[in-house]
């Protein structure tokens, strides 16, 4: 589940990054169904993110003591 929350927040991250990225460049080159399309992906991506670090900070990563 530890590994889960890092690969979860990894990927919020960069959906993130890639909705800001490619619907601000979109909205400056006048596609708007596209900028709209991306700048969506971003809270989307945010959502993820928290999710993520939540799920990796709850998680306890000792291995070594049986579940409670």
């Amino acid at each position: 589940m530890h590994r889960f929350g890092r690969y979860l927040a990894t990927a919020g991250a960069l959906l993130s990054a890639l909705g800001l990225i490619v619907g601000f460049t979109a909205m400056i080159q006048g596609h708007q169904q596209v900028a709209k399309f991306f700048l969506m992906l971003t809270p989307l991506g945010f959502v993820a993110l928290l999710a993520g670090v939540v799920t990796t900070f709850l998680v306890h990563t000792d291995q070594t003591r049986p579940p409670e």
